[in-house]
């Protein structure tokens, strides 16, 4: 383990210690500031986060003195008290692609598609815009972006071109929001069978949020969303999150409750598509909406590039 990620945890100690003190004493809320300083340095929760941060800076060379006494006390109770009362609720919506079969050239993986965003962002930019393009060229409050780019129902009669505007003003859209997103993807021609596939899901989610621990513990809830339309992604979703987190609760969101939900299908087609575009099996009915490879790869994908977590 690097300096970097060390100091990291190091740092999420000390959040952790002080957020115990303030959870433990609601009677702050209306207190002063000082005081509250004052409360939090006397205390074992105090003691034990200055002594991280002293440890932190001293050995990672963060800062030339450590934020001791009540400069320290300040500084972090400010931020925590604000935080304790002003929750951070992160939502987290979930969309899949494929199916727990064998394995089939037409389906060869299976992907689960988190998109992540920030309750205090402004989460209607470009909603209107995008939803006059939808009453002009659409059928229905939900575009089915895969079926979109092949053309099959509900768009089987849609022209090219109709489809084309579409799904490109769906793409600007999606890509002018505030959000993160992570994929989970696994070949299924490399599985033994259910299991196995359930097992590699599981794992590869996990991996995904140890990784950005410090990302998801910023957060006072964690908010998932997901239709439960397969067993095995609600299941993968529930042992990962929850064995990891106590401020993560799950809801079932349909398809047409929540425009993030539009926004977690179109990111699970994006990763399709990036999938294969890498192993060159890019359809003709793809080809015809999206443009060749190197149109695909910077028009579409590239859009998204920086939103990865």
């Amino acid at each position: 383990m690097n300096k970097n990620n060390q100091a990291t945890i190091l740092q999420v100690s000390v959040v952790h210690e002080i957020a115990v003190f303030l959870c433990q004493h609601d009677a702050h809320k209306g207190e002063d500031r000082s005081r509250v300083s004052k409360l939090f340095r006397d205390t074992f929760y105090g003691r034990k986060a200055c002594a991280l941060s002293c440890f932190m800076y001293n050995d990672f060379g963060l800062r030339s003195e450590p934020p001791l006494g009540s400069t320290f006390t300040r500084e972090y109770s400010r931020i925590f008290l604000f935080q304790r009362f002003h929750q951070r609720i992160l939502h987290i919506y979930v969309d899949e692609l494929g199916d727990v079969g064998p394995f089939n050239p037409k389906s060869p993986i299976y992907l689960i598609s988190l998109v992540f965003v920030d309750q205090s962002l402004d989460r209607t930019k470009g909603l209107g815009q995008f939803k006059r393009i939808e009453q002009r060229y659409g059928s229905g409050s939900f575009i089915h972006v895969g079926n979109l780019i092949r053309g099959e129902q509900p768009y089987a009669g849609f022209a090219r071109d109709r489809r084309r505007k579409l799904f490109f003003g769906l793409l600007t859209y999606a890509s002018g929001l505030d959000f993160r997103f992570a994929r989970v993807r696994v070949e299924k021609c490399l599985m033994d069978g259910p299991r196995h596939l359930a097992d590699s899901l599981r794992h590869s989610l996990e991996r995904i949020l140890d990784e950005n621990m410090a990302f998801f513990l910023a957060y006072d809830r964690l908010i998932v969303h997901y239709d439960g339309g397969q067993k095995l992604c609600t299941k993968t979703l529930q042992q990962a999150f929850s064995t990891r987190f106590s401020h993560v609760q799950f809801e079932k969101t349909l398809q047409f409750d929540d425009t993030f939900m539009q926004v977690a299908d179109l990111i699970c087609v994006l990763g399709n598509l990036e999938y294969k575009l890498n192993h060159g099996t890019l359809s003709h009915s793809e080809a015809c909406i999206l443009g060749n490879s190197r149109a695909v790869k910077k028009e579409v994908l590239g859009r998204f590039k920086r939103k990865r977590l």
